[in-house]
């Protein structure tokens, strides 16, 4: 039986399509053991799997678009995992006792978690052609995954992430603008 020129194509481009969905599906190497990291650390299940849900779409969504999207995904990953631990580890610190006065250590370590996770995005979207897209998929993977860490100390955590990934943003993408 001979295929016709058109079944041929439609072959290839379902073979070509299954082979871009089996690449994004390796981006669940990285997520999976994230979020695992953060059940073991005591983050609230159903934040895990809204946040799960949320990263994943987005890593095997922009994976399966284009490879640029799937190095801003580990980019956004990796850049946050001191926000996912930074305030679990200083929590176990307990109020610490400064002229007095108690003091979580929370807040301020997202803050400094934030502003690490916003400058490394930053400076690696700075180095790519499309640095506006890159930045805009890893800073929204970075801010869901800072979020598991910086919830521990409630709302409070989450305006110090957000305040810390602007701070470490902005100075860089300043520069690209002035840069043209």
């Amino acid at each position: 039986m001979m295929l016709t020129e058109q079944e041929l194509v439609r072959r290839a481009r379902w073979s070509y399509e299954i082979g871009r969905v089996q690449r994004a599906s390796k981006m669940l190497l990285v997520i999976l053991p994230m979020l695992t990291c953060a059940w073991m650390i005591g983050r609230p299940a159903a934040l895990i799997a809204a946040i799960g849900t949320l990263v994943s779409l987005t890593a095997l969504c922009g994976a399966w678009l284009n490879v640029r999207h799937e190095k801003a995904v580990l980019v956004g990953v990796t850049s946050a995992l001191p926000a996912l631990l930074l305030p679990w580890a200083m929590r176990n610190l307990g109020l610490v006792r400064i002229s007095g006065a108690a003091i979580d250590p929370c807040i301020p370590g997202c803050v400094l978690a934030g502003g690490i996770a916003g400058a490394a995005v930053a400076i690696r979207a700075s180095r790519e052609r499309h640095h506006g897209s890159f930045w805009l998929v890893s800073t929204a993977v970075a801010g869901a995954v800072s979020v598991l860490g910086c919830s521990i100390a409630g709302g409070a955590g989450l305006i110090g992430l957000a305040f810390g990934v602007l701070s470490g943003t902005a100075p860089i993408l300043v520069r690209l603008r002035e840069r043209g």
